[in-house]
């Protein structure tokens, strides 16, 4: 997307349809030499001339480390391994762009408490020392964000909205959102919903929220998507639910087990 021109396509292909939106003609040829010319210069003004940076979000034990064009930063509520930061990324804190991860790392082996700060995307962070509790991360940091198998685990819609309205914060201009969630997300036999109707909101939400569909695979077992941003984030942005198919039945069960719990006091 960023490197092989893949980005110049995608803006290619937005600035020719908004011409036909508003002219309902084909452009011209030096009006297609135009937007080609644009289209060149938005991806040579975004191009990370090195590692990408990436953020991944529920990462557990940050696979992705090891790909050496990363420039990796991963967070986990329960991390399973010494590099990856402990947060609850819907609490996690948006500082100011070109500010610095701001991290707790009074609960680290071998510290004697504190917050520390550090460069964002891939802090300098001692494995062995764990890298403790993240705080706050500058807002357009990250060249990317992944969320594998995180949002479904929401109980919520609202919930998956609000986690999308933070890393839309996080991401530059333009950046990449790349999400997997499981087939179950759009498929619910037990209440008869069709095909990919839950997908459609998000779609629509993260649309809302200045982000545009690249490309949606359906992998074996899950849904594989990547959205880019376009433009600034909305100032006052519109907040659609995310729904997947099985919130109701996920709010009945929530319920129940709150009534048992308040029986049982």
């Amino acid at each position: 997307h960023f490197q092989k021109g893949g980005l110049e396509a995608h803006e290619l292909k937005r600035l020719r349809s908004k011409h036909y939106e508003a002219a309902s003609t084909p452009p011209t040829s030096a009006q297609y030499d135009d937007m080609k010319r644009t289209a060149q210069q938005a991806a040579a003004r975004a191009d990370p001339q090195g590692s990408l940076r990436v953020l991944d979000v529920g990462s557990c034990y940050n696979p992705l480390q090891e790909i050496s064009c990363f420039k990796m930063t991963a967070l986990d509520l329960c991390p399973g391994h010494p590099s990856v930061f402990q947060s609850d990324f819907l609490k996690l804190q948006i500082g100011p762009r070109g500010g610095q991860i701001q991290v707790d790392d009074t609960a680290t082996a071998g510290n004697t408490g504190g917050s520390t700060a550090c460069t964002a995307g891939g802090a300098d962070v001692d494995p062995h020392q764990g890298a403790g509790r993240l705080v706050s991360l500058p807002g357009g940091s990250f060249d990317a964000l992944v969320f594998s198998l995180v949002l479904s685990y929401l109980p919520h819609p609202m919930q998956r909205t609000q986690m999308m309205l933070k890393a839309r914060q996080l991401l530059t201009e333009p950046g990449l959102l790349l999400l997997v969630t499981p087939h179950s997300t759009d498929s619910a036999p037990a209440n008869g919903a069709r095909g990919v109707q839950q997908l459609g909101e998000w779609r629509a939400a993260l649309e809302a929220l200045g982000f545009a569909q690249v490309r949606h695979e359906k992998l074996h077992s899950s849904h594989a998507l990547c959205f880019r941003t376009i433009g600034p984030l909305p100032e006052n942005p519109t907040l659609l639910p995310m729904p997947i198919a099985f919130d109701d039945q996920r709010e009945i069960i929530l319920r129940v087990k709150a009534d048992e719990e308040s029986q049982e006091r």
